[in-house]
């Protein structure tokens, strides 16, 4: 089966042909595919800003059928050992982006460039180390240099070590 996707025109060039692409169709719940972009269109369209794709799916099993509602998601790129943190722990201001940091039982503002996002999970280039504790809840109000003390234990959040997206 092929299906055909509407890529967001600034997301477009980080695709590729056989890159790879998992989806879930609402008649098989529960069950993920696979499948890999087999060709770009070289133009914008220009109602929409988006780029059509065709992706090529394996349908051997006879699982799904054409015209099925799905939901897919491309893998832009593969980036190993970035530094993720939940989206809900930046704090936008003129000029740019900032988290709080926890070290020492105070809270340390951190100016943060900022990648690829992943749903609720950012990517930070630069301004973290992987490890560090980021504020999630009530950094609007803090300031630099206040004391802090975390809810839960000091363990490391899977969302702010480092991860692959």
């Amino acid at each position: 089966l092929q299906a055909r996707i509407d890529v967001p025109e600034r997301s477009a060039a980080l695709i590729h042909a056989g890159a790879p692409v998992r989806f879930a169709a609402d008649a098989e719940p529960g069950r993920a595919f696979e499948a890999r972009v087999q060709r770009i269109a070289p133009v914008v369209d220009r109602a929409s800003g988006t780029v059509a794709a065709v992706v090529d799916i394996d349908n051997a099993d006879l699982a799904l059928r054409p015209g099925l509602f799905v939901r897919m998601g491309v893998n832009y790129e593969r980036i190993s050992d970035a530094i993720l943190v939940p989206r809900a722990a930046l704090v936008d201001h003129t000029g740019g982006r900032h988290v709080f940091v926890v070290a020492d039982g105070k809270a340390q503002r951190r100016v943060v460039t900022t990648g690829l996002a992943d749903g609720d999970r950012v990517q930070v280039l630069d301004g973290l180390a992987a490890g560090d504790q980021v504020v999630v809840v009530g950094q609007n109000a803090l300031v630099d240099g206040a004391s802090v003390e975390p809810l839960a234990p000091a363990a490391p959040d899977p969302q702010t070590a480092t991860a692959k997206l």
